[in-house]
């Protein structure tokens, strides 16, 4: 690897980040932790987006709220245009990693969200159903919940993404410079 892919690699372990989730996140929290250790991570049972929302509006308020945030919160409950708007009011600009769900309640909400999330640049989709579907042993009897290597599999594909955006970004970066040494 390149010196600057191996420095990604250890920018993207340092981040600042934040990660709201239902229970899926609750079960990963310490591997989350393990793999980004200056992140906040905040799972629990049932979690809905509205719930989240709030979440997000008081690290917001207490200027807590990084450049980077993980959101698992599309298991529990319905789509909502009206609420993804809030979310992205509450978040900014701010770089937003959205990891889809497998057994959602509701099984629209990946697809929506995905045409939502069209709209703007700052959401990434963590491709969590794609990583899964074809896994059963990932996942418990219910087939929502990872364990094992499942849990390993959730937590490097939400990496891989935050990898892959940043990546994204130091190419086009470096592409600039280069454009502008080559102009001068």
């Amino acid at each position: 690897l390149e010196a600057g892919e191996e420095s990604l690699k250890k920018v993207v372990s340092d981040l600042s980040i934040v990660g709201i989730g239902d229970s899926v996140m609750l079960g990963a929290i310490d591997e989350l932790q393990a793999k980004f250790p200056n992140g906040y991570f905040d799972g629990k049972v049932s979690r809905s987006l509205i719930a989240g929302l709030d979440i997000l509006i008081d690290l917001k308020n207490s200027n807590k709220l990084p450049n980077n945030v993980i959101l698992a919160l599309s298991t529990n409950g319905d789509y909502s245009e009206r609420l993804n708007k809030k979310l992205i009011e509450i978040v900014g600009e701010r770089d937003i990693y959205w990891v889809n769900s497998v057994g959602a309640d509701d099984p629209t909400f990946n697809e929506k969200f995905l045409e939502f999330a069209q709209g703007y640049s700052n959401i990434h989709i963590v491709d969590w159903e794609r990583a899964a579907s074809s896994h059963p042993e990932y996942f418990y009897a219910d087939g929502i919940h990872p364990k094992g290597s499942g849990i390993d599999i959730y937590v490097n594909t939400i990496y891989d993404t935050i990898y892959d955006n940043m990546m994204g970004k130091y190419k086009e970066r470096k592409e600039a410079l280069l454009q502008s040494k080559k102009e001068e």
